[in-house]
């Protein structure tokens, strides 16, 4: 008879939630313990607060999940008199069916059981290694940027018309929280630190609320939300609507009454209407739709319509005719190049570096810098008489949004140092520790950085892996270039962590430069700095081009965009 020892489905206690999680994280779960695991954590209350009990400390959820909590199977027939026949089911949630709650099933459904999983650290085949002895007086080397408390930041506008009562913001504009803006005709865009998109359609008056929370008094609004983000949510006057990992759209009437339209994903809706007869939260899938805000007990099903939604998303977005010539776009994460999809403000510094959206790659996350007086400038002849975004050495750089970033990375990164002698700290070409996800704060961690430090333009790409006994810092995966770049020389540097192979691997101009071990750890999500250390020196000279993989991109593909950027740059 099949041994039971790691059957999803056998016992419901803490030591076997926890065992199933880590085996989970460590990729040992079969598809078919997989499946009934998912299964488990979706029908089984029990079994998913004690799952939920072994991640609270990471993702703060625990407290949302109540252990005795039981699906409400009463409602699940439940009838909307009046209401007429029903296109589509609607789902009651009970009481352990928080949206964020059930949030852990879905993720697990879309295999990412290592992002809420967070706080476990796997020991591979390569341990730290200690590097040099952190100066006592220096500031910790990981500690995150503090920035302008802002949540969300104008990132789109088409023919705007904001209403005179309120002063409405500029693009590249932070907002606050609290901010309200009141759009009286034309099309606006936000992207709240957390990487969601809504956008407004005038007239619309909404409101900020915080990272991961608006409110829409009045008008149409759309909302795209990338996995980052994943309990996004919004107010009406008569409804709450939390995001699973989605797109949809909402329409706030004269009289506070919602309308839900769900383009793709899931979200869950309350009724918030005071003589309401509803408690329990309401899932609606793709093309599905709901009225909400007449005190029934469900929300009303009302007829699917996207077309009363005019633009769901409109970042700049690269023609198939207009997208770069390169075919390796599976596993992309971000891909800047300063000749394309720049925005600058009037004096020619850049406000925002446009993610270019192909293959794998569909959410930009873009860079940007929203202080004045920190934008790098934008350079129209610069490395192969292409365009370059110029930092400064002293105060300019960009930030992403928030960008999920897998264990396993490659990345290419086509820049030229100036003759600016380096400083006391790293002057770093990108590091991955940016707001609002610091990791300084955590046990564990690792932090990929590349930058040069004790020989001006000899560049170190390594994971910054923490601080240990007697100040000592401690790098995994670390290589350096084999001799120092010139000032002015153009460098394409390209870093492969591999740890199905414990392998990483540096290439400069298409040459290999050294190897070390890849140690396992896990995914994360951070917002990478692009152009200093956090909080230390910055990078001077001119970035042409940065491509992020969340893989590992074989050798033939990393021949094949080393050759493509060669090409493009005239580096032979």
């Amino acid at each position: 008879m099949e041994s039971n020892q790691h059957n999803p489905a056998a016992g419901n206690s803490d030591e076997r939630m926890l065992d199933l999680a880590l085996r989970g994280q460590l990729e040992e779960l079969s598809p078919e313990e997989f499946a009934a695991l998912e299964e488990k954590l979706r029908t089984d209350p029990q079994a998913l607060a004690s799952y939920v009990k072994h991640v609270a400390d990471t993702v703060s959820i625990g407290q949302l999940v109540s252990p005795e909590g039981k699906l409400d199977h009463a409602n699940e027939a439940a009838t909307i008199a009046g209401a007429g026949e029903r296109p589509h089911e609607l789902r009651p949630l009970g009481p352990s069916d928080h949206p964020r709650a059930r949030y852990i099933g879905s993720m697990l459904a879309a295999s990412l059981i290592t992002f809420l999983l967070s706080w476990v650290a796997f020991k591979g085949a390569g341990d730290p290694q200690p590097i040099t002895q952190a100066d006592p007086g220096a500031t910790n080397p990981t500690e995150s940027i503090r920035e302008l408390d802002f949540v969300a930041t104008l990132t789109g506008a088409v023919d705007c018309q904001w209403a005179g009562y309120l002063e409405g913001p500029k693009y590249g504009e932070p907002l606050e929280s609290g901010r309200e803006v009141a759009l009286i005709s034309g099309l606006a865009q936000l992207t709240f630190d957390d990487g969601a998109k809504v956008v407004l359609q005038g007239p619309a008056t909404f409101r900020v609320e915080g990272t991961g929370a608006a409110s829409l008094t009045a008008g149409k609004m759309t909302a795209l939300v990338p996995r980052q983000a994943v309990g996004f949510r919004i107010q009406t006057p008569t409804a709450e609507i939390v995001d699973l990992g989605t797109e949809f759209g909402l329409e706030v009437n004269a009289q506070g009454k919602t309308e839900v339209h769900v383009f793709t994903g899931e979200v869950v809706v309350w009724d918030r209407e005071p003589n309401s007869q509803s408690t329990t939260g309401v899932r609606l899938e793709q093309q599905e739709a709901a009225l909400l805000g007449e005190g029934k007990i469900l929300p009303i099903p009302v007829d699917y319509d996207d077309s009363k939604f005019a633009f769901r998303d409109f970042s700049p977005r690269l023609s198939a005719e207009e997208l770069p010539a390169m075919s390796v776009t599976h596993d992309l994460a971000l891909w800047l190049a300063a000749d394309v999809l720049l925005k600058t403000d009037d004096s020619g510094r850049v406000i925002a570096w446009r993610d270019i959206a192909t293959g794998d790659n569909q959410t930009e996350e873009d860079a940007w810098q929203h202080s004045p007086e920190s934008r790098p400038e934008y350079v129209r002849k610069s490395i192969g008489g292409l365009p370059s975004v110029r930092f400064d050495g002293k105060s300019s750089y960009l930030t992403t949004t928030p960008l999920y970033s897998t264990e396993d990375q490659t990345l290419f990164l086509l820049f030229a140092r100036d003759s600016t002698p380096s400083g006391r700290y790293l002057r770093q070409l990108i590091n991955y520790n940016g707001p609002p996800y610091p990791l300084d704060n955590e046990e564990l961690m690792r932090v990929l950085q590349i930058g040069d430090q004790d020989v001006d333009g000899q560049y170190w790409a390594r994971y910054f892996a923490g601080v240990g006994e007697g100040n000592l810092i401690y790098n995994v995966g670390s290589t350096t270039m084999k001799r120092p770049a010139e000032p002015g020389e153009p460098i394409l540097l390209a870093y492969r962590y591999d740890t199905v192979h414990n392998e990483t691997k540096m290439w400069i101009n298409g040459e290999l430069q050294q190897v070390d071990t890849a140690p396992r750890w896990r995914s994360y999500t951070s917002r990478k700095v692009i152009g200093r250390h956090p909080r230390q020196d910055y990078f001077s000279g001119d970035i042409s081009e940065v491509l992020i993989y969340n893989g590992v991109l074989e050798n033939e593909e990393v021949d094949e965009v080393t050759a493509y950027l060669t090409k493009k740059y005239s580096l032979n």
